[in-house]
């Protein structure tokens, strides 16, 4: 099947992935989720998917011993700067531990402690959820982060993978604006293939076709 197939191909809107297939968004930020949710399937959120990170923060957590030295309520801390989320409705909350880890969605902007500790759990919760994932043998995972990723921090995902499982059968797939080398655990997407015309850029991502990028991801 070629490139031009591919883009082609007829996806079905709503239909549900093959019951081994997981698609789990690491960032940057939002887009990525909202896509999966839209094209494939809506599931129980995983932990990077309503954040804002770098992939430097998410190797860190990836390859943390001990998740709770990370996110606790020492580290936790609403941003001084920009303390707004999306919305004034809303508190920006950012991880001191991790290099670029935000939370615009999670928190009231008039809220309690309550509020923060429940946040705190909630990352903490998802993180063993995504753990779990990664030691479920049964499963095809594809990793999709939307932006450049260098080939050390590539590496590094990849080798904490295989360190939580050496079995995990997954792929890292980065969609950026260029072409690289695709490898057994490594997929390009290159978004210039995949342009919308006349299509205003925005959080979601629109000006993308994802219906052929998924396809992409899954048949190529």
């Amino acid at each position: 099947m070629n490139f031009m197939s591919l883009n082609n191909f007829s996806y079905i809107k709503g239909s549900k992935p093959t019951i081994n297939e997981f698609f789990i968004s690491i960032g940057k930020k939002c887009g990525v989720k909202w896509n999966i949710n839209k094209h494939i399937e809506k599931k129980e959120t995983q932990l990077f998917d309503w954040l804002i990170t770098d992939m430097n923060s998410v190797n860190k957590i990836i390859n943390t011993q001990n998740i709770n030295t990370l996110i606790n309520k020492d580290t936790v801390k609403r941003s001084k700067t920009n303390p707004f989320g999306f919305t004034k409705q809303n508190a920006r909350y950012y991880v001191t531990t991790l290099s670029k880890c935000e939370s615009l969605h999670d928190v009231s902007s008039n809220h309690t402690n309550k509020q923060v500790n429940e946040l705190i759990k909630r990352l903490i919760r998802r993180y063993n959820r995504l753990i779990n994932l990664i030691k479920n043998n049964n499963l095809k995972i594809y990793f999709i982060r939307n932006g450049e990723i260098t080939n050390m921090e590539k590496n590094i995902f990849i080798n904490s993978i295989i360190k939580i499982n050496p079995n995990c059968n997954f792929k890292l797939v980065e969609c950026c604006d260029s072409i690289k080398q695709n490898s057994k655990y490594y997929k390009n997407i290159n978004l210039n293939n995949f342009k919308l015309h006349n299509v205003k850029s925005d959080w979601k991502l629109s000006q993308y076709n994802w219906k052929s990028i998924i396809n992409n991801i899954r048949y190529s």
